[in-house]
């Protein structure tokens, strides 16, 4: 063989190798298409504030009050079906979401009371506007991280892990939001 030839083969292997390789690299890159019914389990942990007034007067650090913060947002599990309608951007949703404080602060002796919300179950529905990119999922006006999986020949995902961070109530209280979706 010559020098040309071999040179000629090895140049044809290279570029196809490229090929292949950058054909491979935009499908997984393409935005996974969020489309159909999901199972959707979901886990808000807030965190919220502890107010404690240390008052010298009883003594060196004596604690004379505690409070919740007034931003006091509850922490929360959801399950519901989260039907995702491509054409609209938008989610329905129908399930359950269990929630309150993280713990309650019952108070004795001079300034007795309880602060906090009691766990709770209630139902959940409505819709919403969504959003995402290969890495992000937004839903309403929160951003989070995304990961896909099990994308099927038409770019559909049949999971999804999300999370991020967001701060809610009044001053704001920073929370983590958790989630992962299965379609069905």
């Amino acid at each position: 063989m010559t020098a040309n030839f071999e040179e000629q083969i090895m140049l044809k292997t290279i570029t196809a190798a490229l090929a292949v390789v950058l054909l491979g690299t935009a499908a997984a890159t393409a935005t996974p298409v969020l489309s159909g019914a999901y199972t959707v389990t979901a886990r808000d942990l807030c965190q919220q504030r502890l107010i404690a007034d240390f008052n010298n007067s009883g003594g060196p650090n004596v604690v004379d009050a505690l409070n919740f913060s007034s931003g006091d947002v509850p922490s929360a599990q959801t399950l519901i079906t989260a039907k995702f309608i491509p054409a609209k951007s938008k989610i329905t949703v129908t399930g359950f979401v269990d929630e309150g404080s993280g713990f309650l602060l019952q108070s004795t002796g001079s300034k007795s009371g309880s602060q906090g919300t009691a766990l709770n179950e209630r139902v959940q529905s409505g819709s919403i506007s969504y959003s995402n990119t290969d890495t992000t999922i937004t839903i309403g006006n929160r951003t989070y991280n995304a990961i896909y999986g099990q994308i099927d020949k038409n770019g559909i995902a049949h999971t999804m892990a999300f999370m991020g961070l967001y701060t809610d109530g009044n001053p704001p209280d920073t929370c983590s939001e958790q989630d992962e979706a299965i379609r069905q």
